[in-house]
């Protein structure tokens, strides 16, 4: 069996290495837009789009709502209609995934 060894890094290293590091102002920007979007920050994703200049298209916000009602189903113990709203905006994501089945 192949072993993977693990590379340890020294806290002093990994500082040094993260200061060479340049993240762009537009990357950083769409970083924090895909956690708004993920996590269904629907005002702030707007938000940061018009101040930043962020593309934000139609389709990110309607998935965002669409994921925000699922969510909120959940939340609400409607999971019967949650299952029914996912399959029908996504019909693989449950088929494929026996874990998520089982713990709903």
């Amino acid at each position: 069996m192949n072993q993977v060894q693990k590379k340890v890094i020294d806290p002093e290293e990994w500082l040094s290495q993260l200061d060479e590091i340049q993240v762009s102002k537009y990357d950083l920007n769409r970083l924090v837009m895909n956690f708004f979007l993920v996590e269904g920050y629907k005002e702030a994703a707007e938000c940061l789009a018009r101040e930043s200049r962020t593309e934000l298209s139609d389709f990110d916000i309607t998935f965002m709502d669409q994921r925000i009602q699922v969510k909120q189903l959940i939340h609400q113990g409607s999971i019967d209609e949650a299952i029914l709203r996912i399959s029908a905006l996504s019909p693989d994501v449950l088929q494929g995934t026996l874990l998520i089945q089982l713990q709903l």
